[in-house]
């Protein structure tokens, strides 16, 4: 087939190249390209502006996770503080709770040997 293009002469070339159909096609793919690519540049154009949207929404629901996260562990710290401060009362109260019992042992105990030393 290269073989065949290389032996043209100028004139068949010539005659190819002033072919009616060949120029008709060319034309139309001409016109054609230019229809394929408005939409396509009007398709990148509205894609490029919906991505820049979807940016924008995407860095404010970063922010608010990030916002909330930090609000979380907050509250968190507030609540363990709170709770360890409520453990601590609770200590105390249990504590205080051991303390008059042993004193009302002490106290029982105290009463059961008067008692034994009474005469019967």
């Amino acid at each position: 087939m290269i073989e065949r293009v290389k032996a043209m002469t100028n004139e068949q070339v010539d005659r190819i190249a002033d072919n009616a159909w060949l120029k008709l096609i060319g034309r139309l793919l001409m016109t054609l390209a230019g229809a394929f690519i408005v939409p396509m540049a009007i398709g990148m154009w509205s894609w490029a502006a919906a991505t820049s949207e979807d940016l924008d929404t995407l860095r404010t629901r970063v922010t608010v996770l990030e916002n909330n996260a930090a609000r979380g562990r907050e509250d968190r710290v507030a609540f363990q503080e709170q709770t360890t401060a409520t453990l601590g009362e609770v200590l105390k109260a249990v504590n205080a709770t051991n303390e008059r019992i042993a004193k009302l042992e002490a106290k029982i105990e105290a009463q059961q040997r008067e008692l034994d030393r009474r005469p019967p």
